[in-house]
């Protein structure tokens, strides 16, 4: 299924997003915290809080609060050889075995339709160097 990489928070767990990030990685990707720690650097200026009610995707006739936090997770050291396990730093094809002999099989896929290069293009035919914007500052931009 083409799905955003996400996790869902039970009510209590709405506070501790640090926590169902790294327990999604774990749990998803097979990537202990230990590996996380060494190969990923989360970017917390990047963080959004948002909260839509709208009807439920699997229940006709119901409204529900769907609530999202979004972050940017960035490679520290793209040459760390536990990146590999998950197609990376190349965005490669990937398969993760799970407990019962069972496969998971992940594909990679550019982010479409936020124009964010265009943007940064633009910037600089203006003469200004996008470098010192924070992560996803484009992307808030266009939202």
């Amino acid at each position: 299924r083409d799905q955003k990489f996400a996790v869902v928070l039970r009510s209590l767990e709405q506070n501790q997003w640090q926590e169902a990030v790294e327990r999604c990685f774990q749990e998803k990707l097979q990537l202990s915290a230990k590996v996380q720690k060494a190969c990923f650097v989360t970017d917390n200026e990047s963080y959004t809080f948002k909260e839509d009610r709208s009807a439920s995707e699997t229940i006709p006739g119901v409204m529900t609060n769907y609530r999202s936090h979004n972050i940017v997770i960035n490679i520290k050291d793209q040459e760390q050889k536990e990146l590999k396990k998950i197609g990376l730093p190349g965005g490669e094809d990937f398969t993760i075995e799970t407990g019962a002999g069972q496969k998971k099989h992940w594909t990679w896929a550019a982010v479409v339709n936020n124009k964010e290069e265009e943007l940064i293009s633009l910037l600089q035919q203006h003469g200004v160097d996008s470098s010192e914007f924070p992560a996803r500052s484009f992307a808030e931009l266009y939202d």
